[in-house]
C-alpha cells in the first residue's frame, strides 16, 4: 500500500460553508472507500492549510481520482505527495548511480 499526506485549503466558497463540514464526515468516508482510499488519520490545523490527512492507497491512480472528486465541487484545493518508508527510501538510494562530478 502507498501512503500520501493530503493538505486541504478551503476556497472562498469553502470558507463560507465551513460550519457544514463536520456534518459531511460520514459521506466523505464513503467517497474515500469508493475511490479505494483508506483514511489513516486526520487533523485540523491553523496556518495555510485547514486540514491534513494521511491516507493509504493501493495505487497512485486512486489518490488522483480522489483529489479530482474532492475538488470538483469547488470547496477545497488539495495538495498531495507520495510518502516513502525508511526502507523504501533506503532501497531507492542504494540503486542510485554514482555521479562523476568533480567538486567545485
Amino acid at each position: 500500500m502507498l501512503n500520501y499526506p493530503m493538505l486541504f485549503k478551503l476556497t472562498d466558497h469553502g470558507v463560507q460553508l465551513r460550519r457544514e463540514f463536520p456534518d459531511k464526515i460520514d459521506s466523505l468516508k464513503k467517497i474515500y472507500r469508493d475511490a479505494g482510499v483508506e483514511m489513516k488519520s486526520a487533523y485540523h490545523s491553523t496556518g495555510p492549510f485547514e486540514r491534513l490527512q494521511i491516507v493509504e492507497v493501493p495505487e497512485d491512480s486512486a489518490i488522483a481520482k480522489l483529489v479530482l472528486i474532492l475538488e470538483s465541487d469547488g470547496f477545497i484545493r488539495v495538495q498531495t505527495r507520495r510518502l516513502y518508508t525508511v526502507e523504501e527510501y533506503r532501497e531507492m538510494v542504494a540503486e542510485l548511480p554514482r555521479a562523476n562530478i568533480e567538486p567545485f
